[in-house]
């Protein structure tokens, strides 16, 4: 008897090692995917979500996107626990509720965020890189946020917003819901994040920003529209990193 379950054991075993050598690397990394960091939903929840839905059954019409960009595209994603990033995805970052949606092997997932250090999303022509603010402040409720000017000191980051504006009738056609709207509008706030004290600090105003970094007195003028100026903010995060 005790013959049998040694040689039944020793079956499963085999077949068990056999079958996991017949995966591919690519079906591996998609059940590591569904085991570690990931939970599937059902599709129509991408445009569900509660108040969307409530709204449009209200007869709201809606304008504009939830989503960084509106396609499934390549893209590739970084665990926290692991130091090598996971190709051969498609991903569709949703910045309103900021979840990253991932489609493996036609699987679609939502990403638990507690667990994804940074992904990459490939459009043809660029690559858009999001780093979880946790992997840079252990208390950070920002989210998903955009490097744009890196640094040996300091890098800039852009948290891209999307702000949830309703418009409702007040006509004939108010009762019907008929003319109300939902519009998703892009906004984006812009950090500075010191590397050294590991503090990411908004940049909200010229008179702050001159307060917290005493240094750019000697960069020259900085105007109020300068503050919502990527390319000007870039500008003086190169500068930053330069002075002493």
């Amino acid at each position: 008897m005790k013959n049998c379950i040694k040689r039944f054991l020793l079956i499963v075993s085999i077949t068990s090692f056999s079958g996991l050598l017949a995966q591919t690397k690519s079906d591996h990394a998609a059940e590591l995917l569904k085991k570690d960091a990931f939970k599937t939903f059902d599709s129509n929840e991408v445009i569900g979500n509660g108040q969307i839905t409530a709204l449009r059954d209200k007869g709201y019409n809606l304008v504009g996107t939830t989503y960084f960009l509106e396609e499934l595209l390549p893209g590739k994603v970084r665990m926290l626990k692991n130091e090598e990033f996971l190709e051969g995805v498609e991903l569709r970052y949703n910045i309103f509720f900021n979840r990253l949606e991932v489609n493996a092997h036609d699987v679609l997932f939502a990403a638990i965020n507690e667990q994804i250090s940074e992904f990459i999303i490939n459009d043809g022509g660029s690559n858009f890189h999001f780093i979880n603010s946790t992997s840079l402040v252990s208390n950070s409720e920002l989210g998903y946020v955009r490097p744009v000017q890196k640094g040996d000191k300091y890098t800039l980051f852009a948290k891209d917003l999307k702000i949830k504006k309703v418009k409702e009738s007040r006509g004939a056609y108010a009762s019907t819901g008929g003319t109300n709207t939902l519009q998703f509008v892009d906004e984006i706030d812009y950090y500075f994040y010191d590397q050294s004290g590991k503090e990411l600090i908004q940049v909200k105003s010229r008179k702050k920003l001159l307060e917290r970094f005493p240094e750019l007195k000697s960069f020259g003028a900085i105007s109020k529209n300068d503050m919502k100026s990527e390319s000007f903010l870039a500008e003086l995060t190169s500068f930053m990193n330069k002075a002493d």
